[in-house]
């Protein structure tokens, strides 16, 4: 299956292509796939706050199995609803009349709209 979806992202315009000695990668919205020299092939969650990309859940990777925009779309709603529950917390406990509730509050708007576009792709990709 990583073959399948490696070679997908391989082809895929959108995503940011990486080349090393020993390694390709492409990265697209907080996923990253990446082809080692020695055939390995290995996904990573590059959009969380951890400072070393873990490899990916089982569960995580299940969702590959529709292909790699499909499982791109699924981790980026996981990661921006992750996100998004943060600056919630953060929002209660703001002063409504600060800078920081209204930087915090136009974070949320863009993290929402970035959501429901996400999740536009991703009922796109469910009907191909």
């Amino acid at each position: 299956m990583l073959e399948e979806v490696f070679k997908e992202a391989i082809s895929d315009k959108f995503a940011l292509a990486s080349k090393s000695s020993n390694s390709e990668s492409r990265c697209l919205y907080g996923v990253k796939i990446t082809r080692y020299s020695d055939g390995a092939i290995v996904l990573v969650n590059v959009a969380t706050e951890s400072e070393e990309h873990v490899p990916l859940t089982d569960s995580q990777l299940s969702h590959f199995c529709n292909g790699w925009r499909f499982g791109v779309y699924k981790l980026a709603i996981v990661n921006s609803r992750a996100s998004l529950s943060k600056i919630k917390k953060s929002l209660a406990n703001a002063n409504p009349n600060g800078k920081r509730f209204k930087a915090l509050m136009s974070s949320k708007k863009e993290l929402e709209a970035f959501i429901l576009k996400i999740k536009i792709k991703l009922n796109h990709e469910q009907h191909i």
